[in-house]
């Protein structure tokens, strides 16, 4: 995958990888908590399963941009979360790195040439809460 993938055309793959599995998607959506904004790259809707998408156009894989990224990542989702008790919300991270799918303090961190693996087996995969 090209490096030089402009970031909202990376998004636009992740949300029509995920459309192509029939979830409804939303690509930079804005949602307000309590009067406090926060953005979604990818917001993947099916059933009563959310996948609430970070995209990360890393060009090496550095494990401080990924703690980084996971905590501010899970803040925006838990917020999400307490609003719709009803589905299940699982944040998850789409990189342009090649390489396995890792987890990162319980959130997945998936390159992008896995993700149609990823969700098309996700439901049989126990992820940790």
């Amino acid at each position: 995958m090209s490096k030089k993938l402009k970031w909202q055309y990376f998004e636009k793959l992740v949300a029509f990888i995920f459309d192509k599995n029939d979830f409804k998607t939303k690509q930079n959506a804005v949602i307000v908590f309590d009067k406090q904004k926060r953005q979604f790259d990818v917001i993947a809707e099916r059933f009563n399963i959310i996948f609430l998408v970070e995209c990360k156009k890393w060009s090496k894989f550095s494990e401080a941009a990924v703690k980084r990224a996971v905590k501010e990542h899970k803040k925006r989702c838990t917020l999400y979360s307490k609003q719709l008790k009803e589905k299940t919300v699982l944040p998850i991270i789409v990189t342009l790195l090649e390489g396995d799918i890792k987890i990162h303090n319980k959130m997945p961190i998936i390159p992008i040439d896995k993700l149609n693996l990823f969700i098309n087996s996700f439901e049989g995969i126990e992820l940790p809460q």
